[in-house]
């Protein structure tokens, strides 16, 4: 019952928490959703099976392959009256192992919210989702390589799209009028943008389009074919030239992309996922010393030993943590153990670096309230703050035993080299 409860109160979080629909790389138990009595449930695939939990507001597909397709009248999806007309679901999970969208799966589901999309996902068929007007945020997986006609068509509540590197098809986006923000990123051929008839017709607010390429690209293989193609509309709004992000869930404007970018193209810091990053994740002990470990280059630990008997020799941070203890960077929670997956904090984050560069000494007044000189930590977030790797999380506080979140950790990396030089 406890770990019922607390997943449906992990999965009411996740829903509610996420503006952009999250795409995620491998599921839950899917046995462990809350479901009552009653609930629909059925197959949508040789492989592939779905049910709608009313205590969590969700029709869940999962299983492995390819989803059936549907029509519009004679065979339409099977969660199509539950959704619609009995108003059992506002959310969609798409689990990891599902590899299409079937044709017409979602067609005119209106009460639908929101969906999330596996990274694995490959295709999406003739008008999935079609006149799905609840949506206004959709991330496609960067794994998609087809995405067919019709496949948007009339999503009039979508503001915000971030569409993979694939064909654009026959009026795959049409209707979309209240679309705003759109990452495009079409194939191109010698010559053009692989951009069909009326992709964009009637994305008649589309204000600002985030482009990868150059604007030389754009100007010579875009602009000739979105006009040919009666997609006007996307020439229309502001254009952002070499726009690079690898991830789909860092936001298009995120001021710690920069620093997201430098630490993913150094190989300091990895994705969860080929298309996920989780900004506001957490990091563990033994892979912040992995990451350290990537941005000195990996050096020979042969000959080094650790005391710890919770890090195995066949740990993929084994090596790293060996690295970092014998450097005197990172030390252990206790004389015999490390804690490898224990939390690091602000204040860790600051005393590693500190150690790193040598445990310099500064004079400088303390901006921070909520830094106590007695602090272990004391010194090292002076001498950040001193030299720019941190200005705080406000202008007097630190919050030094919050946890240091993925984002932060690009950030404080980024700053960190700026002093040490090390890339």
């Amino acid at each position: 019952m406890k770990r019922a409860f607390a997943l449906f109160l992990s999965i009411a979080i996740f829903l509610s928490f996420f503006g952009f629909q999250k795409v995620h790389a491998a599921g839950f138990n899917i046995n462990d959703v809350p479901r009552a009595a009653g609930d629909p449930s059925g197959t949508c695939g040789d492989s592939l099976k779905w049910f709608i939990s009313t205590k969590t507001d969700t029709l869940y597909i999962y299983g492995s392959g390819t989803m059936y397709d549907y029509t519009t009248n004679d065979y339409m999806a099977p969660w199509y009256v539950a959704v619609s007309a009995e108003k059992k679901a506002s959310h969609i999970y798409i689990d990891s192992g599902v590899r299409s969208i079937g044709e017409f799966a979602f067609y005119y589901l209106d009460e639908i919210k929101d969906v999330s999309l596996p990274s694995g996902l490959s295709s999406i068929g003739i008008g999935a989702f079609y006149n799905c007007t609840g949506i206004k945020k959709l991330l496609i997986p960067g794994s998609v390589t087809k995405i067919d006609t019709y496949a948007f068509y009339g999503m009039t509540g979508l503001t915000d799209i971030r569409l993979p590197n694939c064909t654009y098809t026959n009026r795959m986006m049409m209707g979309c009028s209240s679309l705003k923000t759109m990452y495009f990123n079409p194939k191109m051929t010698s010559s053009a943008a692989d951009i069909a008839a009326q992709t964009f017709d009637g994305c008649s607010s589309l204000s600002k389009v985030y482009f990868p390429g150059s604007r030389t690209e754009w100007d010579s293989k875009v602009v000739s074919r979105a006009r040919s193609m009666d997609s006007e509309e996307i020439l229309n709004a502001e254009i952002i030239c070499d726009y690079e992000n690898h991830f789909l869930d860092v936001p298009y404007e995120a001021s710690y992309l920069p620093y997201v970018n430098w630490a993913y193209q150094n190989g300091v810091i990895q994705g969860t996922t080929a298309d996920t990053f989780d900004p506001d994740g957490n990091c563990k002990r033994c892979d912040l010393a992995v990451m350290l470990y990537r941005m000195y280059g990996k050096p020979s630990v042969s000959g080094q030993t650790i005391p710890f008997t919770d890090v195995p020799k066949s740990a993929y941070y084994y090596n790293a943590v060996v690295w970092a203890y014998n450097k005197g960077y990172i030390k252990g929670t206790s004389s015999k153990k490390f804690n490898p997956n224990g939390t690091i904090t602000r204040q860790d984050m600051v005393v590693i670096l500190w150690r790193m560069a040598g445990s310099p000494k500064v004079t400088i007044d303390n901006p921070f309230t909520d830094v106590d000189e007695s602090s272990y930590a004391y010194k090292a977030i002076m001498w950040a703050y001193k030299n720019k790797i941190t200005s705080g999380t406000s202008s007097d506080k630190f919050s030094p035993k919050s946890n240091c979140l993925r984002y932060q950790l690009a950030v404080f990396l980024n700053k960190f080299n700026n002093i040490v030089h090390v890339i």
